[in-house]
């Protein structure tokens, strides 16, 4: 029997409350399953690795907004179980991804649209890496997801580094520079966000130099946050594998 309202007019049913809650209960299910963290590894991954090849014309910028999108949508599945915070992490990046890509398919860049872009990616990826690695201290055990969360936490990291660097030069113009020489517009967050990788990794070719103070400190933040968190990482990891033992 069709329902009626409180007018009493027959109603139609809806079946989109029960495909709502198929779907939600899958991206549940996915989000307490054993292979969340491997996601948003393989995310992360794809990003740094690909970034270099990226060419800086207009095909590399909906590439690298693509891979940022993956990792926006991969975080959200890894950050909670927890429903009330799944919804909140959804809008943020569902704001945020339309957000990137009106500014990337707009014929003219706004400057206060970026900077909001980058901020917004940075809130996002911090309250993820500090989710993942809640979720890596809290586990009893050590398996494959356990190490995948960690690794990306790790990449993570550097992440949220670029996009630091990314604000300090938008509002900061000169703060890092190319070969000696200011940083062209166009492929900025792609160079940036390696500087930062390479930064992490205390690799530090010397092809990108921080020359303002600020762009100093940042680049060395970012070293001894990496550092520093590898060294807790292993006494963690290990200290869970011999517990679990």
């Amino acid at each position: 029997m069709p329902p009626w309202n409180t007018t009493g007019v027959k109603t139609a049913r809806m079946p989109f409350g029960k495909i709502g809650r198929s779907i939600a209960s899958k991206i549940l299910a996915l989000q307490r399953s054993e292979s969340k963290f491997v996601w948003v590894l393989i995310a992360v991954c794809l990003l740094v690795i690909v970034n270099p090849l990226l060419p800086d014309r207009e095909a590399g910028k909906y590439i690298f907004n693509l891979l940022l999108s993956f990792i926006v949508v991969t975080g959200i599945l890894a950050a909670s179980d927890e429903r009330q915070i799944i919804r909140q992490l959804t809008i943020v990046g569902l704001i945020l991804i339309g957000l990137d890509w009106a500014g990337t398919l707009a014929a003219r860049q706004i400057p206060a649209m970026e900077f909001t872009v980058y901020f917004l990616y940075l809130l996002f990826v911090i309250a993820v890496t500090v989710a993942i690695m809640l979720g890596v201290i809290r586990s009893q055990i050590v398996n494959l997801n356990i190490i995948c969360g960690a690794v990306a936490a790790y990449l993570m990291i550097g992440l949220s580094g670029g996009f630091i660097s990314l604000l300090i030069e938008t509002q900061l113009p000169g703060s890092f520079l190319l070969n000696g020489e200011l940083m062209p517009d166009q492929g900025l967050p792609n160079a940036l966000i390696y500087f930062s990788m390479v930064s992490l990794s205390t690799i530090g070719y010397g092809d990108i130099t921080p020359a303002a103070p600020i762009a100093r400190s940042v680049a060395l933040a970012i070293g001894l946050v990496g550092q520093i968190y590898l060294t807790v990482l292993v006494a963690i990891l290990i200290g869970k594998f011999l517990k679990e033992k």
